[in-house]
């Protein structure tokens, strides 16, 4: 499993907005794991591809999430998630962390996963409750 931020997402529903959509979509097409994300990664992708590209980009964002053998599954978090979730963004307050980064860390930390899929340097930044950083996969063009 990796995880997932909104960054990638939103590259690969809208090619013609992003300067990243090839490169993410070369890391998928080369993923043979499933990538996880959270709830608030998919509000802040469905928020930002509306602005950008509207209903369309919308729909395929949808696409990726109820397809029967979709490469993308998303995790709602637990009130323990929640919780660490707002002291990750009270620790993070100076970068600072959004809901959507504090979730994937939480998540990681509950699940021990510490590879991320994500365009935000910030993740190579932030450490898990037991201080190990993230493995960031790059989407290189």
């Amino acid at each position: 499993m990796i995880l997932c931020d909104a960054g990638p997402l939103i590259a690969l529903v809208v090619p013609r907005e992003t300067q990243n959509h090839l490169a993410c979509r070369k890391v998928v097409d080369s993923l043979r794991e499933q990538l996880l994300t959270t709830w608030p990664c998919l509000t802040e992708a469905f928020h930002v591809t509306a602005r950008l590209s509207g209903w369309a980009a919308q729909k395929k964002l949808w696409d990726m999430v109820l397809h029967p053998k979709s490469l993308l599954m998303v995790h709602v978090p637990s009130p323990v998630e929640i919780r660490r979730m707002e002291a990750l963004m009270t620790q993070y307050w100076d970068r600072p962390m959004d809901l959507a980064d504090a979730s994937l860390v939480s998540l990681a930390e509950s699940r021990r996963a510490t590879r991320i899929f994500t365009l935000d340097s910030d993740f190579l930044t932030y450490r898990n409750a037991r201080g190990q950083s993230f493995k960031v996969i790059p989407a290189q063009g």
